[in-house]
């Protein structure tokens, strides 16, 4: 005979919440999709553009820190959101070392029609 699941501290967590949050993840997975982007890429897409509405341009040392994937997985899916004109790479004026990142204008709508569907 099994016995039932004891149901601990669910009394605090607001059923509204648990379904806003997997309707965000709905959304975010339909995003992905209609791009054709994975998972990191999408990630690393937002936060370019969290980086750039925040006043920064972020260098790409930067996105793979924000990601926190391994460096030479950040720096694949930059390179395929390159090849997507998503975002674009460009020389540092300051430090020839570095390569800043901007989203494109495709990119750009691409984010704000995914915010406004959020």
């Amino acid at each position: 005979m099994m016995r039932p699941i004891a149901s601990v501290g669910v009394e605090n967590i607001g059923l509204e919440q648990i379904e806003g949050v997997l309707a965000q993840q709905r959304e975010y997975a339909e995003f992905l999709e209609r791009h054709g982007l994975t998972k990191a890429g999408g990630d690393i897409l937002l936060r370019v553009a969290w980086s750039l509405a925040n006043g920064k341009k972020p260098c790409v040392t930067d996105i793979c820190l924000l990601v926190d994937y391994p460096r030479t997985t950040a720096l694949r899916y930059i390179a395929m959101l390159e090849e997507q004109a998503l975002i674009q790479r460009e020389r540092d004026v300051h430090d020839r070392r570095r390569w800043l990142v901007n989203l494109t204008p495709k990119g750009s709508t691409a984010i704000q029609r995914h915010l406004r569907t959020s």
